[in-house]
């Protein structure tokens, strides 16, 4: 009988021993740090002015280069679902997907392919910053103006994406410091604000009226020649009603 359980307990050392597989666990790939992030070298850095969505993700973008408040050049930018994302939450950086993008976002960008019309094919982003909406904070904040002058007349122009014409006398425009009297379109993401006391708060078209003060960000540049077929100056990314 003790040789029986000698046995017994000798075969079950011998199992334990060399019978069990050790499970290896796969190991996440370690997610980058600011500092890793910040030292790559990225080709392309600044705002999201819009996102369509077709076969795949493009944004309307405007380059941050020499001047922090200012767009050096506008251009498109196309995510292939293998786009790389990453975005700033807090002091940390996290993975991210392409539907984290939006209005108002400071990006960074490495590109895959610049093609000649300024059109990039993005590799892998950076999200440096949270979108105009998502903080209530405007785009203007940050960027400069191109234009603050008075409402004269706004007249509906319903065609693709667009929305209204705004006529404006021009108060001031650094950029522009000839022109006295201009005509913009609103469109579809066109940003629309009331600036408040206490900061900034969304409206709508309805809220616009002619003898407002506004400030306007432009989307591109500036076309000095109109049109029949283009009855304005330029393109409104964004429009705050000042006090």
């Amino acid at each position: 009988m003790r040789k029986l359980i000698r046995v017994l307990l000798l075969s079950t050392i011998v199992m334990l021993l060399f019978g069990c597989t050790l499970i290896q666990r796969e190991t996440p790939a370690p997610t980058p740090t600011i500092d890793i992030l910040s030292e790559q070298n990225w080709h392309i850095e600044g705002v999201i002015f819009n996102v369509r969505s077709y076969d795949h993700i493009v944004v309307d973008f405007g380059e941050i280069k020499d001047q922090p408040n200012e767009i050096e050049f506008f251009g498109t930018v196309t995510f292939t679902e293998d786009c790389v994302v990453w975005k700033f939450e807090g002091d940390a950086v996290q993975p991210a997907s392409l539907s984290d993008l939006a209005v108002g976002q400071r990006i960074k960008i490495s590109a895959k392919e610049i093609l000649e019309d300024y059109s990039i094919i993005a590799k892998e982003i950076l999200i440096v910053s949270p979108g105009a909406v998502e903080i209530q904070t405007p785009i203007s904040t940050f960027l400069t103006p191109q234009f603050t002058g008075v409402i004269t007349s706004i007249d509906d122009y319903v065609k693709i994406n667009l929305t209204k014409l705004i006529h404006m006398d021009v108060i001031s425009s650094p950029k522009y410091p000839n022109v006295e009297e201009t005509v913009l379109a609103l469109s579809t993401h066109s940003l629309l604000w009331q600036k408040t006391e206490t900061g900034y708060q969304l409206i709508t078209e309805d809220n616009l009226a002619v003898g407002q003060i506004v400030s306007i960000l432009q989307q591109f540049f500036y076309d000095e020649e109109i049109s029949e077929s283009y009855p304005y100056h330029g393109l409104v990314e964004e429009v705050i009603v000042l006090p």
